[in-house]
């Protein structure tokens, strides 16, 4: 089900907990109670209801649909954090589904990804799912060091959750490509010394 966390090395998007073991979260099953898809949110004020019924919607996978209901929520109330961090969560998620699949687009849907990311967590810093997917999304933007950042504030607002287990993981599996790359540098960086020290200039420099 799109609630459960992924295993690693296939990851998803931080999304509301399972509730129960029928793999709903709690956001979508509050949408399903208040808000009737075929009314629509014809009274929505702060955007409180096209966002969620853009859960609704983003939990049943139709992510177009979604989108529009969050953009929706959006135009009523441009600093509706929530609603930042849920596009943000499901542009991430349709990025990550574009790039497995070899379809153009991922790159666009993760750059405004982050976008909404960086404004949900503007707009209240409190947000961890926000602050999860940041970090998530980083690694897929080839963003080591702010991913790793991000995971140690993540841990630092909630260390012992099923979700502080998966940031972990990322944290750790960061720290050792940065080690291992610095050990690399490090060979190149002897091996050039050794090279010049040798007079082989030719081979000192290919090294550069």
């Amino acid at each position: 089900p799109p609630a459960r966390r992924a295993p690693r090395g296939h990851r998803r998007p931080r999304r509301p907990r399972p509730r129960g073991g029928g793999g709903t979260s709690r956001s979508s099953a509050c949408a399903r109670r208040t808000v009737d898809p075929a009314r629509g949110a014809g009274k929505d004020a702060g955007g409180d209801a096209h966002r969620a019924l853009g859960q609704y919607y983003f939990a049943s996978q139709e992510f177009d649909k979604a989108e529009d209901q969050f953009n929706a929520a959006l135009k009523l109330n441009p600093k509706h954090a929530k609603a930042h961090a849920d596009l943000g969560a499901l542009l991430l998620e349709k990025g990550r589904r574009d790039l497995a699949a070899g379809r153009p687009g991922a790159a666009q849907s993760f750059a405004d990804g982050m976008q909404h990311l960086n404004r949900a967590f503007e707009f209240d810093s409190s947000l961890s799912e926000a602050l999860f997917n940041r970090a998530l999304l980083s690694q897929y933007m080839k963003l080591p060091s702010q991913s790793e950042q991000d995971w140690r504030s993540y841990l630092a607002k909630d260390p012992n959750s099923q979700w502080a287990v998966e940031a972990r993981q990322n944290l750790d599996a960061l720290v050792e490509q940065r080690k291992s790359m610095s050990r690399s540098n490090g060979e190149v960086l002897e091996d050039f010394h050794q090279a010049h020290d040798a007079g082989d200039d030719v081979r000192a420099w290919k090294l550069v």
